[in-house]
């Protein structure tokens, strides 16, 4: 019998043992998990599934602790709750509690039957009163006893986050570098605001300048980090004025944020010069690992973004096809950027030459064949994975052969730029390759088999395939 993690005991018992990673320890609780199958192989093969189910959830569940949304209990939460309740009841909440002719409604005495019944759970106050603590109950009796007079909170900050996250499908584990970036955005929007901002409808100018001027000064982020999630907080009031039907207008839009002049992103990341690549390039043949050279190579040679090649999976790659190219998709192991990101990326030269080594991998290696979703990198196709080859990139060899802080992997893309404008490929059909975004709509028509058979010559041109 052949399960992974399972091993036969002296005894003769089976067992599934598994050792937890050093940095979900913490989180799981324990540094190895086991778990008794049973006494005969059958009884093994029986209990082996439902086993590893749950201790893959467990550990899932430990990787991303901060996943679950920062649920912050708001007004406009609870009325809701105990609108459900109410109705619940089979009361209606928006039926008048009084008849038109002023006497009370035939529902009326099963309404104060509620109420005080609700009330009971509750000690009395100094005048006799009952000392209902609980939000959501004490607006249930408002329910009861007025009816549709009672209005709902207005939506605040807190609310419009939640929503951002619901409909942005951030709770997925594939988003948890953003939701991370809304938590901590909201954090600041609050703690800018002294941790009580008002209603979203009565957020002013001025709010917005002391958002802004608390993450300049007090946490003295660059300009651009500011104006980045300042786009953010314009996004989740925008889309809380729509899903709340507010009549109200946004007062973070427009919002200047001061920028250094002479700090442009081109200047942060230059292409490596001719020398420099090539020593790189010797130094990962001759000291990384295999998946990162094809990595590094797949890199070079097309342009892509880090977390495009490591996302990628052995069905995205088609060697065989008439014009061999990989597939920059959305799946659930990896998400992209936006629609433009997603396309097909030409291979040529050693870039093809890389994805067929890395194919061949997934058939000989078992570690790749027992990878989820057949990833093509089992080390790096994860979340996270990305940033990983990338720190071992630069720690383990680029920065042996440049200290240049503008050198970074990211540089191999400006390369790829570089390559593009200087074999003549007209823009269009450069930001095709590179996933950019072309002026106009006309970058949504077309069928893809058409457009790789442009960016295929181009790639030609520009890599020497």
């Amino acid at each position: 019998m052949h399960l992974k993690y399972v091993t036969k005991t002296p005894s003769g018992t089976y067992e599934y043992r598994r050792q937890v990673p050093a940095r979900l320890r913490a989180a799981v609780g324990k540094r190895e998990i086991k778990k008794v199958l049973g006494n005969t192989e059958a009884q093994a093969m029986a209990a082996y599934s439902r086993t590893h189910v749950a201790i893959e959830k467990l550990l899932t569940k430990a990787k991303a602790p901060q996943l679950q949304q920062e649920m912050v209990r708001t007004a406009l939460m609870d009325f809701k709750e105990a609108l459900r309740r109410v109705e619940e009841l089979g009361i209606d909440p928006k039926a008048p509690v009084f008849s038109e002719e002023g006497g009370y409604d035939p529902k009326s005495i099963q309404r104060d039957a509620y109420i005080a019944s609700i009330a009971a759970k509750y000690p009395l106050d100094t005048e006799g009163n009952p000392d209902v603590t609980s939000p959501v109950d004490s607006m249930v009796i408002s329910l009861l006893g007025a009816g549709p007079k009672v209005k709902a909170p207005a939506p605040t900050f807190d609310d419009a986050v939640r929503v951002y996250i619901e409909e942005k499908h951030l709770l997925e584990p594939a988003e948890k570098k953003q939701l991370l970036q809304v938590q901590l955005i909201a954090r600041e929007f609050k703690a800018a605001l002294n941790g009580k901002p008002p209603a979203l409808p009565a957020l002013k100018r001025e709010h917005g300048r002391a958002v802004r001027d608390f993450m300049l000064t007090e946490k003295k982020r660059k300009p651009e980090s500011v104006e980045r999630y300042l786009n953010t907080v314009r996004a989740i009031i925008n889309m809380a004025i729509k899903e709340f039907d507010l009549e109200c207008g946004n007062p973070f839009m427009g919002l200047e944020v001061k920028k250094d002049p002479t700090a442009t992103k081109k200047s942060k990341r230059d292409p490596l010069p001719a020398e420099v690549l090539r020593k790189v390039t010797e130094r990962i043949h001759g000291h990384a690992g295999e998946e990162v050279q094809i990595i590094w190579d797949l890199l070079a040679g097309t342009g892509c973004r880090p977390q495009e090649v490591t996302g990628l999976r052995a069905e995205d790659v088609r060697v065989d096809s008439p014009i061999p190219h990989i597939r920059i998709e959305w799946h659930d192991h990896r998400r992209v950027k936006d629609e433009i990101t997603q396309r097909w990326v030409p291979l040529v030269g050693k870039a093809l030459d890389a994805a067929k080594t890395a194919l061949k991998l997934t058939k000989t290696s078992k570690r790749h064949r027992d990878t989820a979703a057949h990833m093509l990198f089992p080390t790096y196709g994860r979340d996270g994975g990305a940033g990983a080859v990338s720190a071992a990139i630069m720690s383990k060899h680029m920065r042996l052969i440049t200290t240049n802080p503008k050198h970074v992997l990211y540089s191999l893309r400006h390369n790829a730029k570089d390559n593009l404008r200087k074999a003549g490929v007209a823009l269009e059909v450069q930001n095709m390759i590179l996933g950019h975004t072309n002026a106009g709509v006309s970058e949504g028509y077309g069928g893809d088999e058409a457009v790789l058979q442009v960016t295929s010559a181009a790639m030609a041109k520009a890599f020497g395939g």
